[in-house]
Protein backbone atom coordinates (compact mmCIF):
# COMPACT_ATOMS: atom_id res chain seq x y z
CA UNK A 1 0.00 0.00 0.00
CA UNK A 2 1.43 3.08 -1.16
CA UNK A 3 1.19 6.37 0.88
CA UNK A 4 0.18 8.87 -1.76
CA UNK A 5 -0.63 12.58 -0.78
CA UNK A 6 -2.69 15.07 -3.21
CA UNK A 7 -3.35 18.62 -2.88
CA UNK A 8 -7.49 19.66 -1.58
CA UNK A 9 -9.56 22.36 -2.75
CA UNK A 10 -7.84 24.52 -0.97
CA UNK A 11 -4.45 23.85 -2.20
CA UNK A 12 -3.35 21.87 1.06
CA UNK A 13 -1.76 18.80 0.90
CA UNK A 14 -3.66 15.73 2.35
CA UNK A 15 -2.33 12.22 2.65
CA UNK A 16 -4.84 9.14 2.05
CA UNK A 17 -3.30 7.45 5.41
CA UNK A 18 -3.46 8.91 8.35
CA UNK A 19 -1.08 7.98 11.28
CA UNK A 20 -2.08 6.18 14.52
CA UNK A 21 1.30 7.05 16.05
CA UNK A 22 0.77 9.20 19.26
CA UNK A 23 4.01 10.47 19.08
CA UNK A 24 3.30 12.03 16.43
CA UNK A 25 1.55 14.43 18.25
CA UNK A 26 4.95 15.54 20.16
CA UNK A 27 7.32 15.17 17.33
CA UNK A 28 5.85 17.66 14.92
CA UNK A 29 5.83 21.02 15.60
CA UNK A 30 2.65 22.07 13.22
CA UNK A 31 0.55 19.47 14.96
CA UNK A 32 -1.12 20.40 18.24
CA UNK A 33 -0.29 18.47 21.56
CA UNK A 34 -1.84 14.63 22.43
CA UNK A 35 -4.60 15.70 24.69
CA UNK A 36 -3.81 15.26 28.53
CA UNK A 37 -6.49 12.63 30.11
CA UNK A 38 -7.63 12.44 33.82
CA UNK A 39 -9.30 10.80 36.33
CA UNK A 40 -12.80 11.05 35.92
CA UNK A 41 -14.27 13.40 38.23
CA UNK A 42 -18.16 12.79 40.10
CA UNK A 43 -19.59 15.89 39.25
CA UNK A 44 -23.43 14.04 40.42
CA UNK A 45 -25.17 11.52 40.84
CA UNK A 46 -28.31 10.02 40.05
CA UNK A 47 -30.12 6.96 39.60
CA UNK A 48 -33.40 5.73 37.86
CA UNK A 49 -36.54 4.23 39.86
CA UNK A 50 -38.78 1.72 37.99
CA UNK A 51 -40.53 4.22 35.62
CA UNK A 52 -37.31 5.61 34.40
CA UNK A 53 -37.82 9.17 36.44
CA UNK A 54 -34.65 10.50 37.55
CA UNK A 55 -33.88 10.39 41.64
CA UNK A 56 -30.89 12.76 42.59
CA UNK A 57 -27.95 11.26 44.17
CA UNK A 58 -27.42 6.74 44.98
CA UNK A 59 -31.02 5.91 46.31
CA UNK A 60 -31.67 3.52 43.44
CA UNK A 61 -28.41 1.96 42.91
CA UNK A 62 -27.26 -1.48 43.97
CA UNK A 63 -23.98 -2.85 45.17
CA UNK A 64 -22.05 -5.58 44.38
CA UNK A 65 -22.70 -8.82 46.82
CA UNK A 66 -19.16 -9.20 47.83
CA UNK A 67 -19.72 -12.89 49.00
CA UNK A 68 -19.48 -13.54 45.27
CA UNK A 69 -15.83 -12.03 44.88
CA UNK A 70 -14.46 -14.26 47.56
CA UNK A 71 -11.73 -16.47 45.91
CA UNK A 72 -13.46 -19.73 46.55
CA UNK A 73 -16.54 -18.72 46.33
CA UNK A 74 -19.16 -20.88 44.53
CA UNK A 75 -22.77 -20.82 43.34
CA UNK A 76 -25.07 -21.87 40.96
CA UNK A 77 -27.53 -19.17 39.22
CA UNK A 78 -30.49 -20.02 37.56
CA UNK A 79 -30.31 -17.23 34.69
CA UNK A 80 -33.42 -18.37 33.09
CA UNK A 81 -35.62 -18.09 36.13
CA UNK A 82 -38.41 -15.27 35.30
CA UNK A 83 -37.45 -15.52 31.48
CA UNK A 84 -41.38 -15.76 30.71
CA UNK A 85 -42.64 -13.14 32.23
CA UNK A 86 -39.94 -10.41 31.32
CA UNK A 87 -41.42 -7.38 29.67
CA UNK A 88 -37.68 -5.96 27.71
CA UNK A 89 -38.68 -2.13 27.04
CA UNK A 90 -36.94 -1.63 24.25
CA UNK A 91 -37.17 2.39 24.30
CA UNK A 92 -33.74 4.22 23.23
CA UNK A 93 -33.84 7.15 26.04
CA UNK A 94 -31.16 8.79 23.62
CA UNK A 95 -29.15 11.36 25.82
CA UNK A 96 -33.15 12.30 27.36
CA UNK A 97 -31.81 11.25 31.21
CA UNK A 98 -28.96 13.13 30.93
CA UNK A 99 -30.83 16.59 29.50
CA UNK A 100 -33.11 16.25 32.22
CA UNK A 101 -30.66 15.71 34.82
CA UNK A 102 -28.80 18.87 33.86
CA UNK A 103 -31.77 20.81 33.93
CA UNK A 104 -32.81 19.05 37.48
CA UNK A 105 -29.22 20.32 38.42
CA UNK A 106 -29.25 23.75 36.86
CA UNK A 107 -31.44 27.07 37.11
CA UNK A 108 -32.48 29.02 34.19
CA UNK A 109 -29.93 31.27 32.76
CA UNK A 110 -27.12 28.83 34.27
CA UNK A 111 -23.88 29.10 32.71
CA UNK A 112 -24.10 25.78 31.06
CA UNK A 113 -20.28 25.29 31.37
CA UNK A 114 -20.44 25.62 34.91
CA UNK A 115 -23.08 23.74 36.00
CA UNK A 116 -21.55 20.97 33.95
CA UNK A 117 -17.64 22.02 35.83
CA UNK A 118 -16.28 22.91 32.06
CA UNK A 119 -16.36 19.65 30.61
CA UNK A 120 -16.49 19.59 26.95
CA UNK A 121 -18.59 16.90 25.96
CA UNK A 122 -22.03 15.38 27.49
CA UNK A 123 -22.71 11.49 26.03
CA UNK A 124 -23.09 8.24 27.79
CA UNK A 125 -20.31 6.85 28.26
CA UNK A 126 -20.82 3.65 26.24
CA UNK A 127 -20.68 5.95 22.87
CA UNK A 128 -17.21 7.22 24.16
CA UNK A 129 -15.77 3.14 23.91
CA UNK A 130 -17.42 3.06 20.56
CA UNK A 131 -15.69 6.02 19.51
CA UNK A 132 -12.20 5.61 20.49
CA UNK A 133 -12.47 1.53 19.41
CA UNK A 134 -14.29 2.83 14.93
CA UNK A 135 -10.41 3.07 14.10
CA UNK A 136 -9.70 -0.57 15.27
CA UNK A 137 -13.10 -2.23 13.99
CA UNK A 138 -12.78 -4.61 11.01
CA UNK A 139 -15.22 -3.86 8.33
CA UNK A 140 -17.72 -1.85 10.25
CA UNK A 141 -19.64 -4.28 12.02
CA UNK A 142 -23.49 -2.39 12.37
CA UNK A 143 -21.99 0.89 11.35
CA UNK A 144 -22.50 4.39 13.20
CA UNK A 145 -24.60 7.02 13.42
CA UNK A 146 -23.85 9.43 16.03
CA UNK A 147 -25.62 13.24 15.96
CA UNK A 148 -22.92 15.96 17.84
CA UNK A 149 -24.88 19.31 18.67
CA UNK A 150 -22.22 22.21 20.21
CA UNK A 151 -24.28 24.08 22.51
CA UNK A 152 -23.06 26.71 24.87
CA UNK A 153 -19.31 25.44 24.46
CA UNK A 154 -20.46 21.92 25.16
CA UNK A 155 -20.57 19.02 22.52
CA UNK A 156 -24.22 16.79 23.11
CA UNK A 157 -23.33 13.48 21.36
CA UNK A 158 -26.07 10.78 21.13
CA UNK A 159 -26.31 7.60 19.12
CA UNK A 160 -28.90 6.74 16.91
CA UNK A 161 -30.06 3.16 15.78
CA UNK A 162 -28.66 2.75 12.39
CA UNK A 163 -30.92 0.49 9.75
CA UNK A 164 -28.40 -2.69 10.29
CA UNK A 165 -28.72 -2.58 14.14
CA UNK A 166 -32.96 -1.93 13.39
CA UNK A 167 -32.88 -4.58 11.04
CA UNK A 168 -30.75 -6.91 13.34
CA UNK A 169 -33.22 -6.54 16.67
CA UNK A 170 -36.18 -7.10 14.54
CA UNK A 171 -35.13 -10.21 13.90
CA UNK A 172 -33.38 -11.36 16.46
CA UNK A 173 -34.48 -14.72 17.73
CA UNK A 174 -35.92 -15.77 21.27
CA UNK A 175 -32.40 -17.46 22.11
CA UNK A 176 -30.68 -14.11 21.57
CA UNK A 177 -33.01 -12.39 23.53
CA UNK A 178 -32.86 -14.90 26.78
CA UNK A 179 -29.11 -14.25 26.57
CA UNK A 180 -29.65 -10.64 27.12
CA UNK A 181 -32.23 -11.47 29.83
CA UNK A 182 -28.97 -13.99 31.48
CA UNK A 183 -27.18 -10.60 31.53
CA UNK A 184 -29.74 -8.95 33.53
CA UNK A 185 -30.65 -11.77 35.75
CA UNK A 186 -27.21 -12.47 37.08
CA UNK A 187 -26.62 -8.67 37.86
CA UNK A 188 -29.91 -9.32 39.86
CA UNK A 189 -28.17 -11.87 41.53
CA UNK A 190 -25.15 -10.43 42.57
CA UNK A 191 -26.09 -7.06 43.73
CA UNK A 192 -27.59 -5.67 46.75
CA UNK A 193 -29.49 -2.54 48.09
CA UNK A 194 -27.43 -2.60 51.44
CA UNK A 195 -23.92 -0.90 50.76
CA UNK A 196 -22.46 -3.05 53.89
Amino acid sequence: MSNSSSANDYGEQRSDRLSCNPRKFHDDAKSPKFPSIEKPTVLGEFSLDRTRAIQSGRGNVRYIYDEYLKKDARFAFDLSQGFETFDQKNVHEKIDVLLKWIMKMSSPGDNLKKVLHECNFVCWRGLLTRVASMPFEKGCGEGNKIACCLFNGVVFMCEFDTELKITKLENETDFSKQMTYWGFKFEQYVTTDDPE
